[in-house]
C-alpha cells in the first residue's frame, strides 16, 4: 500500500495547484450548473475587463452578453450530455475592448463530483487573433529573413544558434546544419565570442537593446566593416529567451566616411599652411614695399624740376602700385586672421556698427553724400571682432560701387525667416553686376572691374565669405547692371539650399 500524504502536503499541493490555474497565460474558469462563475483567473478576467471578484457569484450572461449568446447553447450541452466540447470559436465585444470584435477559442469539459455527477464546466479560453497575429508575424520575419541581404540569427540564452538565415551561412560559409545548435564561440571562434561578442549578447539577454559597429574577417569576403543590432526576444511573462541578432555590411559606406575623414584633415593642413604663407608673405613684403614707396617719393622730391612729366608720371605710377600692393598685403593678413583664433559668440548691435563704419568712410570722404538706411536694433550673435570686419567689407564694397550715383543710398536690414532664421542683407543701388557674375565674385583676386575704374584688392568679398562660413552660414548675391546690389548672409546653418536667386549657393 501506498504512504498516505498528510494533511498538510495535500494542503501545499492545492495551494501550488490554485497558483498555477490563477497564473496560467491563458484563461482558465469554472461555471456551475447555472453558468455563474464559481473560479476565474487572472488571464481571463483581465480579457473581460473585469476584476476576479466581479466575475464570482454572476452568470456569464450578466458578465458578457454577447458571448452568452454564443457559447450557453454548448455550455448547457456539455452539462446534459457530459461530454467535453473542443475547438469551439466565438466572436463578441468585451469591457475591456468595446467596439472591437475579437475571437476566441475555447474548450469546454465537464466537472464530476466523487460519484460521477456533472456539477459544472471547466473552461479554456485563448485568444485566437493574438495567436494568428504571432504566427503571422513570424512567417513575415522568416520571409524577410530569407530574403535579406543581411546577416540574421537567433541565438538562446546559452549562446547557440537557434535560427538562421541563408545570408548568414553564405558569408560563413556554412550549412544550416553545421550552425544551428552550435554555440557563437565554435562558429565564430572563442576569442571573438569572449572578447568582442559575449559582452553584447549579456547585456541583452537583460532585456537591453544593444547596437554597435566593428570591423571583422568574413571567411567569404575579406576584412569588412558591419553594424550589428541585438534585441532582446520578450515571453509573456517577461522573460528573455533569446536574442535576435541583425548583422549589416557597412564597409562601403565607412570606407566613403574615412577617405572624406582624410580629405577634410588634408584640406585642412593645406589651409593652415596657406593662412600661414599669406600672414608670413604680408609681414615680410611690408618692408620692401616701404622702401619703394618712400624711395620714390624722396626721388621725385630731390630732383623736383628736373624730371620731365614722363618721369614723373611713372615714379607716381610706382607709389601707386607700392600704395596697392599694400592695401593687398593688409587685407591678405586679414583674410588669414578671420580663419584662425577661437570664435566668441555674443550679440552685436549690426545698426550700431553699420553707423559707425560709414561715419568713419564719410570722414575720410566728405565730399560723398551717401544715405544709410538701417533701423535701430538690428542684433546678430556672433564674433563681434569678425562681424565687424565683414560688416566693414560690405559697407565699403557698397560705397565704392555708389560712387557714380547721384543719390547714393546703402541699406541694412534684417528678414525673418521660417526655417533659416533671420537673413541679414546689405543692399546698394551702386552699379550693380552681371547676374552671372554671382558665381566668381566671393573668389579671392576675381573682380569685375579695373584698379582704375574701383580701386580695390579683390579680397574683400572672400574675407566675409569665410567670416559667414566660420560662424556656419551661408552668403549669396544678386545684382543686375545699372540697378545695384544686394548681398544676404546668414550667421547659422541653413535648413535649405539656396542659390543666387535667393537660394543658399553651395559655392559660396
Amino acid at each position: 500500500m501506498g504512504k498516505r500524504r498528510s494533511p498538510e502536503v495535500l494542503e501545499l499541493q492545492a495551494d501550488d495547484a490554485l497558483n498555477v490555474y490563477r497564473d496560467a497565460p491563458i484563461g482558465l474558469c469554472y461555471l456551475d450548473l447555472e453558468l455563474r462563475y464559481v473560479q476565474i483567473n487572472a488571464w481571463l478576467a483581465a480579457v473581460n475587463g473585469l476584476t476576479i471578484s466581479e466575475h464570482l457569484g454572476r452568470t456569464i450572461g450578466e458578465v458578457l452578453p454577447d458571448v452568452a449568446q454564443g457559447v450557453e447553447k454548448q455550455l448547457r450541452q456539455v452539462i446534459a450530455s457530459g461530454e467535453a466540447i473542443e475547438g469551439g470559436t466565438v466572436q463578441a465585444e468585451t469591457p475591456a475592448h468595446p467596439g472591437v470584435v475579437r475571437t476566441f477559442e475555447h474548450n469546454f469539459y465537464p466537472v464530476r463530483s466523487s460519484d460521477g455527477t456533472v456539477v459544472g464546466v471547466s473552461c479554456t479560453v485563448q485568444d485566437v487573433a493574438e495567436r494568428e497575429s504571432a504566427k503571422e508575424a513570424f512567417r513575415w520575419y522568416r520571409s524577410m529573413a530569407t530574403a535579406s541581404r543581411d546577416l540574421m540569427v537567433f541565438v538562446d540564452p546559452t549562446y547557440r544558434y537557434r535560427a538562421v538565415n541563408q545570408a548568414y551561412c553564405d558569408e560563413q560559409r556554412r550549412t544550416p546544419e553545421e550552425i544551428l545548435g552550435h554555440t557563437v564561440a565554435d562558429v565564430l571562434g572563442k576569442e571573438t565570442f569572449e572578447g568582442m561578442l559575449k559582452p553584447h549578447l549579456d547585456r541583452c539577454l537583460e532585456g537591453e537593446h544593444v547596437s554597435f559597429d566593428f570591423w571583422w574577417t568574413s571567411p567569404s569576403r575579406g576584412r569588412r566593416h558591419v553594424e550589428a543590432r541585438y534585441d532582446p526576444f520578450f515571453e509573456a511573462d517577461g522573460s528573455v529567451s533569446g536574442v535576435a541578432v541583425n548583422v549589416r555590411d557597412t564597409t562601403a559606406r565607412k570606407q566613403i566616411e574615412e577617405q572624406h575623414e582624410r580629405s577634410l584633415a588634408a584640406l585642412e593642413a593645406a589651409n593652415k599652411e596657406l593662412e600661414l604663407f599669406s600672414a608670413s608673405l604680408a609681414h615680410d613684403m611690408r618692408n620692401p614695399l616701404l622702401i619703394v614707396t618712400n624711395f620714390s617719393a624722396h626721388l621725385e622730391e630731390e630732383l623736383g624740376d628736373s624730371l620731365d612729366e614722363q618721369l614723373k608720371d611713372d615714379l607716381q605710377r610706382i607709389r601707386g602700385a607700392g600704395r596697392h600692393m599694400m592695401h593687398i598685403l593688409e587685407d591678405l593678413r586679414d583674410l588669414a586672421d578671420v580663419s584662425r583664433g577661437e570664435l566668441t559668440r555674443e550679440e552685436v548691435d549690426l545698426s550700431s556698427l553699420a553707423r559707425e563704419i560709414v561715419d568713419d568712410l564719410s570722414a575720410l570722404v566728405p565730399d560723398r553724400d551717401v544715405t544709410l538706411e538701417a533701423e535701430p536694433g538690428i542684433t546678430a550673435v556672433g564674433d563681434q571682432t569678425l562681424l565687424r570686419i565683414l560688416l566693414s567689407n560690405l559697407l565699403q564694397n557698397a560705397w565704392k560701387y555708389t560712387r557714380p550715383s547721384d543719390d547714393a543710398r546703402i541699406e541694412l536690414g534684417v528678414e525673418e525667416h521660417e526655417s533659416d532664421g533671420p537673413i541679414y542683407y546689405v543692399r546698394d543701388n551702386g552699379i550693380g553686376f552681371e547676374p552671372a557674375a554671382r558665381e566668381i565674385i566671393f573668389r579671392a583676386f576675381e573682380r569685375l572691374h579695373t584698379q582704375g575704374e574701383f580701386p580695390g584688392s579683390g579680397l574683400g568679398l572672400a574675407t566675409v565669405e569665410r567670416i559667414v562660413r566660420r560662424h556656419g552660414g551661408r552668403v549669396w548675391a544678386e545684382g543686375a547692371p545699372g540697378k545695384g546690389a544686394i548681398f544676404r548672409f546668414t550667421l547659422t546653418p541653413p535648413a535649405t539650399d539656396r542659390r543666387g536667386d535667393g537660394r543658399h549657393r553651395d559655392d559660396v
